[in-house]
Parts: structure tokens; C-alpha cells; sequence
């Protein structure tokens, strides 16, 4: 038996401790996208999952009876100390999938804050009162929330309505419409002071935070200021996921080609910009925009920017000038039809 220790220190919930310990969570989960998947996060960590019905079907009996043993009609989680193993049960006949994924946070939140070990328990409702049942509850709840609406995250992307926190994240509208409250004060602050984790799940989520579509040719891209498409020069940006990531070349950390794009060379002097073989420049860099007069010369129209391109960039996403991977002819132009070679090739 292990030992019982009281809860009565604990007067109110502490809700910054609960959300430090929610973005401690994420980051040894190695979460980097939303939704935040609940079931699967437990299934990696070891956690039992069960649902009412499964217990129904086991033990024959009825959803009242199981809702009985719980002591919950959505959910209840269970440790054993013998094994050091957590269980959640959960009632999959809630309406709401949303509700359900709150559910599940909410018994892992008990589980990441220490609630059973810290006080010796296996099951939260027993030895408490009911006041600081609701204390251990609303820490959860806090946990649950931080988790599945992560605010650093939220607020660099200005997502404080419910429908995109019902949309993006997976909660029930009731939710949504309680977070999205939180949000809006969270958005207004000038400034909004991280905690010793959230530097690092900020970058985590970066990808994700900066993921761009193109709404003309579906490409799918990260940059945080892009005004234009890298394959197809449009500037029908939105954020989100697109259709197709254009194949291009790997770059190293300064923006130069590992392979030569041009002769395929693998031997590249990190000193000099250009390939020893056959001369093609070796960085993806915007080279300005480019028209022809009307004895069909071609001639700079607008100079070039200098920003650096990902290896599959046609296009600079700052101020949609062609790179120099276009130029020289390494990258094809795009094409709607399977992004095959089309149209004339821009002289060099």
C-alpha cells in the first residue's frame, strides 16, 4: 500500500505550474503540428487506454454500471503502483469527439502532474474532499487546455475565435468558446512573456506556424514572410497545407547547393560560390525580374532583392524576381500538369 499524504496544502490551482508542465509535455512528446492527438500520445507513453464500452463488454455489464464504478460519465484514469502503470477509461458515447479529446488530456494532465504520486493515490476520488477534488480538477482542466490550444503557437498565428480553435485544435464548441476567450486577452498583450519552455516549442512549431499554400498551384512552403509562391510566382498566398511539395535541390546551411544543380558535382569548395566544373552558380538566390523589349532582348526590369531561396524555389517569395537555379535553366518552369517542363526556357 503505498502512502496517502493529503491534499489540504493545496488551497487553490495553480495554474502556471499547470501550464509550464503542459509545455514541458509537448516538447517530451516531440509535438510539432495540431491537432494534438491525445490517444496517440498515450499509446507512446505507455498509458493504457480503454473506453466504457470495451469495460461493458468485458465485465457484461451495463454504461450505467461502468459510469458507476468510474465515478465520472466521460472519463477516469487509475494508477497501479505495483507496476508503476497509469490507466484512462473514457465513454465513447459523448456526442462531441471534441469533448472526448479533452477528456483523454484532461486524465493525462492528472497523470503529468503528478497528482497520484504526489499524494499517494490510485484513484483521485478517493481520500479528497470535494473542494480539492475541484482544485486537482482545474489544474487538468489548465494542462488539457495549454496542451490542445498551445498559446505561443496561437498567438503568432492571431488564432483567437472559436471557430479556428474548434477547427484547428479538435475541441467542442464549448471549449473553443472558453479558449477563444483566453486567446483574445492573450493576442491584446504587447508583449507576452514565455516561460522556460515555450522558447523551444515555439521553434518546434515553426513548420507548422509558417506553412504556406499556394492557392494557383497548391505548392506547400515555409516561409515566414512569403508574399510569393517560390514554384509559380503567384501571390495567392494563404497559410495552411497544400497538394504538392515540388521536388528541388538540398542546400546547406548557408543556402548552397550540396550536389551541383547543373553537372551534379559532389565536389563543392565551401569557399567559393560557383561549381569548378562547370561554373553554375551554387546558391538559390533571387536574380530580380526580367522582360523583353520589342526586338525581343531581354533586360532587368526590377533588381534583385538578395534574399535567399529554398532549393526548389523558381520564384523569390519576397518580391517574386526568378532565382538563380531558374536561370540557369537547373529548375523547369512550372507546369499545372504534373509540374513538368513547359513553356519557353529563360535565357541566362
Amino acid at each position: 500500500m503505498i502512502k496517502q499524504n493529503s491534499a489540504a496544502n493545496i488551497d487553490e490551482p495553480r495554474f502556471k505550474r499547470a501550464h509550464r508542465f503542459a509545455c514541458k509535455f509537448l516538447l517530451l512528446t516531440g509535438q510539432h503540428c495540431l491537432p494534438i492527438d491525445p490517444l496517440k500520445i498515450a499509446g507512446s507513453l505507455g498509458i493504457h487506454v480503454m473506453t466504457y464500452q470495451q469495460v461493458m463488454r468485458r465485465h457484461n455489464c451495463s454504461l450505467a454500471e461502468a459510469i458507476a464504478e468510474a465515478g465520472s460519465d466521460e472519463g477516469v484514469s487509475y494508477y497501479k503502483p505495483t507496476a508503476n502503470q497509469y490507466f484512462i477509461f473514457y465513454n465513447t458515447a459523448i456526442a462531441s469527439p471534441g469533448r472526448i479529446r479533452f477528456t483523454i488530456m484532461h486524465e493525462i494532465g492528472h497523470i503529468f502532474l503528478e497528482h497520484f504520486t504526489a499524494f499517494g493515490l490510485t484513484k483521485l476520488t478517493r481520500g479528497f474532499s470535494p473542494k480539492e477534488l475541484i482544485v486537482l480538477d482545474q489544474e487538468a482542466d489548465a494542462f488539457a487546455s495549454s496542451t490542445l490550444v498551445p498559446p505561443v503557437v496561437l498567438r503568432t498565428l492571431k488564432w483567437d475565435t472559436a471557430i479556428l480553435i474548434r477547427k484547428h485544435c479538435g475541441l467542442s464548441q464549448e471549449a473553443a468558446t472558453y479558449r477563444a476567450q483566453h486567446m483574445k486577452t492573450i493576442c491584446a498583450l504587447e508583449r507576452y512573456y514565455i516561460n522556460d519552455y515555450e522558447s523551444d516549442l515555439y521553434r518546434n512549431f515553426l513548420p507548422f506556424i509558417y506553412q504556406k499554400r499556394c492557392m494557383n498551384c497548391e505548392a506547400h512552403f515555409f516561409d515566414k514572410d512569403a508574399a510569393y509562391c517560390p514554384i509559380c510566382g503567384s501571390n495567392k498566398i494563404i497559410w495552411g497545407e497544400g497538394e504538392l511539395i515540388y521536388s528541388g535541390f538540398e542546400l546547406d546551411a548557408n543556402g548552397k547547393a550540396v550536389v551541383c544543380p547543373r553537372c551534379t558535382s559532389e565536389e563543392i569548395n565551401s569557399d567559393h560560390p560557383y561549381c569548378k566544373i562547370c561554373g553554375a552558380y551554387l546558391i538559390n538566390s533571387c536574380s530580380g525580374s526580367y522582360s523583353w523589349n520589342e526586338n525581343n532582348e531581354e533586360f532587368l526590369s526590377k533588381r534583385s532583392c538578395s534574399a535567399i531561396a529554398s532549393g526548389n524555389a523558381r520564384y523569390c517569395v519576397r518580391c517574386g524576381g526568378v532565382t538563380t537555379f531558374f536561370r540557369q535553366n537547373v529548375l523547369k518552369p512550372w507546369d499545372a500538369n504534373n509540374d513538368n517542363f513547359s513553356g519557353e526556357e529563360i535565357p541566362f
